[in-house]
């Protein structure tokens, strides 16, 4: 007889804790957040910048079978600098940084490529003409530092483009995905000198998690693109059996709209082959293959 109040007590339990477990998960699943990639930055703003990566290139290159040029290189290094931003566009995003150097090293094959130490300051500035420039110590950086330091190191107005190729105005909780913008992709790629069809792009982001990080939450976004494309970025005319690019990049995109992403990565890989005409009676073959690496990590300097 004296069961029954322990029974009634239990089930009460039960059901407290059922209700309190299904708010908690339906919580969990129903938070959605505004995507943005590009976010503004306040001039002469400081940051503790790290990045590591690599690029690889190989290329043939026959006229009428015989080979003319057979040309290979491996770039890798790894940098940690105190970025200042200098200047920036209409939209804060910067054009014009100073790196000072912490620590560095970079390989051109199997050689080291000298130049950087400790205390160095590198320049690095979007031009008009939307190409990078970088200069170390008030001298522009020679080959193939220069090459490394562009796998390395970028503007975020290089990025400009980031919002309208791969963003979008719904906001979006984990597990979400949506396609990247084909025609703005396409803008992009033409400005670059790569032709493309709109229909030979097959792309698409996702919020991947939620996770901590230095500046607080945020979504880890992830995007991959795949292109086919019309024609390579070559100057002769080519009729190419294989012209592929493939993209994928991910980036921790704070909750906070005021905070900058703290970890970028990018991987990017290049396929061409292809036989052309350059002039009357010559034919030309051409194979080609590229890969690209990078991870950036950037947070407000202490």
């Amino acid at each position: 007889m004296t069961a029954a109040p322990c029974q009634k007590t239990r089930m009460r339990l039960f059901l407290i804790t059922g209700s309190l477990l299904v708010a908690a998960l339906s919580t969990g699943v129903c938070e959605s957040y505004d995507i943005t990639f590009s976010r503004p930055f306040e001039k002469d703003s400081k940051f503790d910048y790290s990045s590591s990566g690599d690029r690889t290139m190989k290329m043939e290159m026959q006229m009428n079978g015989e080979s003319v040029q057979n040309k290979s290189q491996t770039l890798s290094g790894s940098i940690k600098t105190v970025v200042t931003i200098l200047e920036v566009d209409e939209d804060g995003l910067p054009t014009k940084q100073e790196h000072v150097v912490k620590s560095f090293s970079g390989k051109a094959d199997d050689s080291a490529i000298e130049g950087i130490s400790e205390g160095t300051k590198i320049m690095v500035e979007l031009g008009e003409d939307e190409v990078t420039t970088y200069s170390v110590d008030g001298k522009p950086a020679e080959t193939p530092l220069d090459e490394l330091l562009d796998t390395l190191i970028t503007v975020s107005a290089d990025d400009s483009d980031d919002d309208a190729i791969l963003g979008t105005d719904e906001p979006k909780a984990v597990g979400d995905e949506w396609k990247v913008d084909a025609d703005e992709l396409l803008e992009s790629m033409q400005d670059s000198g790569m032709e493309i069809e709109a229909d030979s792009v097959d792309g698409k982001a996702t919020v991947v998690s939620k996770v901590d990080t230095p500046v607080g939450e945020a979504l880890e976004v992830k995007a991959e693109i795949k292109v086919n494309l019309a024609k390579g970025p070559i100057p002769v005319p080519m009729d190419f059996e294989e012209a592929k690019l493939a993209v994928t990049m991910t980036g921790h995109l704070p909750i906070d709209q005021k905070a900058h992403a703290p970890k970028r990565t990018m991987n990017m890989d290049l396929s061409l082959k292809g036989t052309g005409e350059p002039q009357p009676g010559t034919k030309m073959g051409l194979s080609m293959k590229m890969t690209q690496q990078a991870e950036v990590t950037m947070t407000p300097a202490k």
